[in-house]
Order: C-alpha cells, then sequence, then structure tokens
C-alpha cells in the first residue's frame, strides 16, 4: 500500500480498526499506533482516553491470573497472514489455562445509555473476551 493512500481508500478490514481522531493514511500509521498502544498497556501508562475492558469471564479472574493473561496478550506475537491479515497487529487470539481468549484494539462508544451528547465521547480499549461471549 502506498504510504500517500488517504484513509477512504483503505479497506474496510483496515478501516474497522480505524481509531483517534486525525487521518490514518497508512496500515504502516495503524500498526504503529497499535503496537505503541499495547506498549503503554503493558506499561500501566495509558492516556485518559484509553483502557481495558473485558466480558464477565476476565472480570471474574482473580488479580494475579488476570495480569498472567495480561503478559500473555501483551506479548502476543504470532503475527501471519491468518492471524493478522490487514497487518495491523490490532487483534488475536491466546490460549490461557485451556480457553480461547480473543483480544482487539477498538475504539468504542462511552455514551451511556440514552444520553445524548453533540459529540460521541470514544475512547481506545483493549477487549478481552473469553470464546464463549463471542
Amino acid at each position: 500500500m502506498d504510504a500517500n493512500q488517504t484513509e477512504a481508500q483503505l479497506p474496510d478490514e483496515v478501516k474497522k480498526f480505524f481509531f483517534g481522531g486525525d487521518s490514518i493514511l497508512s496500515r504502516e500509521e495503524l500498526l504503529k499506533r497499535n503496537i505503541d498502544f499495547m506498549r503503554r498497556c503493558a506499561e500501566n501508562k495509558l492516556a485518559e482516553d484509553e483502557s481495558m475492558r473485558g466480558g464477565q469471564w476476565v472480570a471474574s479472574l482473580p488479580k494475579d491470573k488476570l495480569e498472567r493473561l495480561k503478559n500473555l496478550i501483551f506479548s502476543y506475537d504470532d503475527w501471519n497472514e491468518k492471524t493478522d491479515p490487514s497487518g495491523t497487529h490490532g487483534n488475536g487470539v491466546v490460549v490461557f489455562e485451556g480457553n480461547y481468549v480473543m483480544w482487539a484494539i477498538r475504539e468504542v462508544d462511552l455514551t451511556p445509555p440514552g444520553m445524548l451528547f453533540a459529540e460521541t465521547p470514544r475512547a481506545v480499549c483493549l477487549l478481552i473476551k473469553h470464546s464463549s461471549e463471542i
């Protein structure tokens, strides 16, 4: 992909990983952002508008198990055409204690149900879910 392509020219599978208020010009830019986000997650240095979220299964994990799971996710490196077809390092699957656990970096809507805002508050999140919750 040409680094000069605009966001509108990116394939749909790349656009779905888009986050942030400025324009991403290439997969390479999105890849850099995702890698930087994961590094900051691992170092507990997330910005105010960034977070980690999970489903009920993750929420029920004891703190020591959650730390082990997060370390597994932060060290994920199974990047290939099947696991990362868009080349953005924005999602993956790990096996943790015999469970398939999916993770993804996404921009999420923070608007409380039933509330209307002129601008929808959004946050970049690391979403972690057990395969049974997908």
